[in-house]
């Protein structure tokens, strides 16, 4: 298993959220926050649980007016898991539901209609319920379709100052807000509240959740595409095009030209995958002042991103001479030289920066180092250097971890 060059991203400290803000690191994907965005999973997970056993056990009248709530929850769960919930990010060929494999909805369909028919073997008393059940699971089905005009097909980058949705989450509810930036934490989610699709088409909007106080969330990399709510569905739901409150994120930005403007737009466009959009802002900044070391550090960072290395060890070789003990930059140039295949100026390079390591920087930080040192004597066919490396990334990564697990994958 042949990694590549690893390279984690530096968060710098930002302005905290208020009391009110949940933050999450990017809301990788909205259905991860399960307690904000429909059912809980493990609350679905065990309302599952709870109609297999019913075949096991005589059902009483008490059972079947309790069973109903159980039973709709695991209708929402099915729903969900059959495609008409969140979608997945993954397309199979010749899949009719997106993102969702066929052997899954086959069983999913089989545990369904298994329960079914024990429930109505069990208890004829059952048979009016199950009908209704399959009427309502039928409805929510026709509903959740009858949104054409929402296209989950924009990056979050590209929707600076719109309303946008997110994809539904389990109860075919559709989270919508405000994407804005806030100049000194990045791009953020402002939640309005969710969108129900009513039979009609029309959009009906539950925002019990912003009137009860500001949700807040950071987005990232991982954030899910989202779509843009068109100008016909704002005048329906009677939004202004702007929320009034926005004005406060915006105010103090005035020197768009300057250094720290651009510095802090290049800096949030880095940390959101974008460096292409960030070295525009950047090399603004460093006209200005080339001097200006965290400028520096974050057109190093664009340019490793974009391929771009030569670049980022022109920068950083003048950089280290002048801050030889900073750690970031070992990490920055061990990486351009690898790109740049100069694998034993990275070797050299790495090694000099783990001595520099402070105790309290993240041993995953150690472990990208050690990582991308093995991958440079794998690169020279040096294995048993490579070994070494390897077992000693192992050391550094926290057990369970992402790289961790790939390493233990890879036999070590």
């Amino acid at each position: 298993m042949h990694f590549g060059y690893r390279r984690l991203r530096l968060i710098a400290p930002c302005i905290a959220p208020t009391s009110a803000a949940r933050s999450t690191h990017g809301l990788s994907n909205i259905g991860a926050c399960k307690t904000i965005f429909g059912l809980n999973h493990l609350t679905r997970k065990q309302s599952h649980q709870e109609n297999k056993s019913y075949h096991e056990k005589e059902i009483t009248k008490h059972d079947i007016i309790g069973s109903y709530s159980c039973f709709y929850q695991y209708g929402l769960w099915l729903v969900a898991k059959t495609g008409t919930g969140p979608a997945k990010t993954s397309r199979s060929a010749g899949t009719k539901v997106k993102g969702v494999k066929p052997s899954s909805i086959r069983r999913g369909l089989f545990l369904f209609w298994e329960i079914t028919l024990t429930l109505i073997t069990n208890n004829p008393k059952m048979k009016n319920l199950i009908l209704s059940f399959v009427t309502l699971l039928c409805a929510f089905k026709a509903v959740s379709q009858n949104a054409p005009d929402l296209k989950f097909d924009q990056k979050f980058t590209s929707c600076e100052k719109k309303w946008v949705v997110f994809q539904p989450d389990a109860t075919l509810r559709y989270p919508y807000g405000f994407i804005y930036v806030d100049i000194s934490a990045g791009f953020t989610f402002d939640l309005k509240g969710f969108i129900s699709v009513q039979a009609d088409g029309r959009f009906v909007a539950d925002n019990t959740i912003s009137q009860n106080g500001s949700s807040k969330y950071r987005l990232g990399p991982g954030t899910k595409p989202v779509a843009v709510l068109p100008s016909d569905r704002i005048r329906e739901l009677n939004l202004k095009p702007e929320p009034d409150w926005l004005s406060i994120y915006y105010a103090g930005v005035k020197d768009t030209a300057g250094v720290y403007y651009n510095y802090r737009m290049g800096w949030i466009y880095n940390a959101a995958g974008e460096s292409g959009i960030a070295l525009r802002h950047l090399e603004k900044a460093y006209r200005v002042d080339p001097a200006d070391e965290k400028v520096r550090f974050e057109m190093v960072f664009a340019y490793n991103d974009l391929g771009r290395f030569d670049d980022a060890i022109k920068l950083l070789e003048v950089d280290i001479q002048n801050k030889p003990k900073d750690f970031n930059l070992y990490k920055e140039l061990g990486y351009a030289y690898g790109g740049a295949k100069k694998f034993d100026k990275a070797i050299e390079v790495f090694k000099k920066g783990l001595l520099l390591f402070p105790d309290n920087v993240r041993l995953d930080q150690r472990g990208e180092m050690a990582l991308n040192t093995a991958m440079a004597y794998k690169d020279l066919n040096n294995k048993d250097e490579y070994t070494k490396w390897m077992l000693l990334a192992k050391e550094y990564y926290p057990i369970g971890s992402s790289a961790y697990n790939k390493i233990v994958a890879s036999g070590f």
